[in-house]
């Protein structure tokens, strides 16, 4: 029998059991994707991209958009030239820490946090005996300007960051000697100039240098 409660005129329902099923509606909600950037054994340079709206962040509040006119500290490790971050086998960062636009989505598209590994090439010293001469350039660095260019290119500063102007070394002067180029270990042909005598790198020679 029912029992009803005069003041509510209601129907007395203590000690019966119910169960309550939630309700849901999907949200735009913004997932955030961490870049960790392996230096493969180089030092300093940024750690850390952030992938959100497949747009590129610096931090991870994502405050700070990394465009194609901004630029991330890069890595250094002694005796290598970095060249840049890759995903696939596609360069997405270049070797002075910018966005690399035609391979842009290969960086906003990624689904889930990842790791991309930096890449480098070896730095070659090379030292220029005048034998007598003056004036001339005695210590240049060369390496590979990226994976795709098979094409040394010469720097004045053993990080590689400063291309020498016209790619041409300063060729050195001895009064009554006219200057014929550099050889390596004084070889005696032609074709063992490394550096002829306007101060360019001989095509041939790069097989002196690796």
């Amino acid at each position: 029998m029912r029992r009803y409660i005069e003041e509510y005129n209601d129907i007395d329902k203590s000690g019966l059991e119910y169960n309550l099923v939630a309700n849901w509606e999907k949200t735009n909600q913004t997932v955030i994707y961490n870049v960790t950037l392996n230096k493969n054994g180089g030092s300093n340079g940024k750690s850390d991209l952030y992938i959100k709206n497949n747009k590129v962040y610096t931090d991870v509040d994502c405050t700070n958009e990394l465009t194609d006119t901004g630029v991330i500290e890069i890595p250094n490790k002694t005796g290598y030239k970095f060249v840049g971050y890759f995903i696939e086998g596609d360069k997405v960062i270049s070797s002075a820490g910018k966005i690399i636009n035609a391979n842009l989505s290969k960086l906003t598209g990624i689904t889930k946090d990842t790791t991309i590994v930096a890449r480098y090439h070896p730095i070659y010293a090379i030292n220029f005996n005048l034998r007598g001469g003056v004036n001339g350039t005695t210590k240049i660095y060369m390496s590979y300007v990226s994976d795709i260019e098979n094409k040394l290119t010469m720097y004045s500063d053993e990080l590689c960051t400063k291309e020498i102007e016209n790619q041409k070394i300063t060729v050195p002067n001895q009064e009554g000697y006219k200057f014929l180029g550099y050889k390596i270990n004084n070889g005696v042909s032609a074709q063992d100039y490394s550096f002829d005598s306007e101060g360019k790198l001989v095509d041939k020679a790069t097989r002196n240098f690796i």
